[in-house]
């Protein structure tokens, strides 16, 4: 395995940092930008000689970066399927790349900041930051986007701004996430309230499983859908303005289930605690999922030894990909759900 790679394998995900701000809800947020080079056709109807050039392109604009010593750049195509599955679970490239023979992706070393090369567009920059941070991340990816646009040539027009591949991204190509625990205002049936507040201001928010009515409770995303008509600035703005709401409320809530029905979250935790430790079988899903809900009991203060690092720590190595680097071989599904139940019960001190 590559050696930044490997690296990569051994540390927890930087998105999962607890020194972010308000990263008791808000687990990460992220900015995305999508741009395409004038005089190239979008990367679906690209040949593979004219992407693997266009590719080297902007890897050769990347290194006229004052930061190039700290960033990494990879075809995806020379990667094996496991380096492949890495840079996947720790979200700097796409499924739909994974297959490509043309795609690329560059990285810094604190992995904040990563590109992502002939996916549906020629370029998606994003920046994700653990808490809500969306100033510091606006300022680099703009500081980055703005340096490759002097070696690159933008698709753009006056009238529409950014051209992308998709319709509903034209104009300022600029997608906002954050995903959060909102596991009190689903315990108190708020969750409803919070989906249809999304909606009337433009902003969307479903499940981690794309479903707003989730089978897998607690951690939701919302993202603003509006890319004409705004000013970056102005929908970051904004959209940190309602997200703060959102905090506020599942503060309220995590405070009045507390006082008012503490047996509902002690359930949910306990359940999550109860599978983990007994369990000989454990999926990626179900071990993210269980982990997260623990996640939220330590900060409710319900575990003495349980601690965020720990949590941090199960979640990177809950992955396909991390599990079989850290078990140096390749399994299969039956027995790498065996191991990764026998991991999890051993970083987060469960062993039985």
């Amino acid at each position: 395995m590559n050696a930044f790679l490997k690296t990569l394998s051994s540390r927890p995900l930087p998105w999962l940092d607890l020194n972010g701000p308000l990263t008791e809800v808000v687990i990460s947020s992220r900015i995305r930008l999508a741009r395409n080079l004038k005089r190239h056709i979008f990367p679906e109807k690209l040949d593979e000689l004219a992407g693997i050039d266009l590719m080297e392109t902007i890897f050769e604009a990347f290194s006229k970066f004052p930061e190039y010593e700290r960033l990494y750049n990879f075809e995806l195509n020379t990667l094996s399927e496991t380096e492949k599955d890495l840079l996947l679970e720790r979200r700097h490239i796409t499924h739909n790349s994974v297959f490509s023979t043309m795609a690329g992706v560059v990285i810094d070393e604190e992995e904040y900041f990563s590109l992502l090369i002939n996916d549906e567009d020629h370029l998606h920059l994003q920046v994700v930051r653990p808490g809500l941070e969306f100033q510091k991340g606006w300022k680099y990816i703009n500081y980055v986007d703005s340096l490759l646009n002097e070696s690159l040539d933008y698709e753009f027009c006056n009238d529409r701004g950014f051209l992308t591949s998709s319709p509903t991204n034209v104009g300022t190509g600029m997608r906002v996430s954050v995903l959060l625990d909102l596991s009190a205002t689903y315990l108190t049936g708020q969750i409803s309230g919070i989906v249809q507040a999304a909606r009337v201001l433009g902003y969307r928010l479903h499940g981690t499983d794309g479903q707003e009515e989730s089978n897998r409770p607690g951690r939701y995303l919302i993202s603003t859908t509006q890319t004409l008509g705004v000013k970056e600035e102005e929908l970051l703005h904004e959209f940190e303005v309602f997200i703060r709401e959102v905090v506020n409320s599942e503060f309220r809530a995590r405070r009045k289930i507390m006082a008012d029905t503490p047996h509902r979250p002690l359930d949910l935790i306990s359940r999550a605690y109860g599978a983990l430790k007994y369990c000989f079988l454990l999926d990626e899903d179900e071990a993210f999922d269980r982990l997260m809900t623990l996640r939220f009991g330590v900060q409710l203060g319900l575990f003495e030894y349980l601690t965020f690092e720990m949590l941090e720590l199960a979640i990177a190595y809950s992955g396909n990909a991390h599990l079989q680097q850290v078990l140096k071989e390749p399994l299969g599904t039956e027995d790498l759900n065996r191991a990764r139940a026998m991991m999890v019960r051993k970083n987060i001190g469960l062993e039985i």
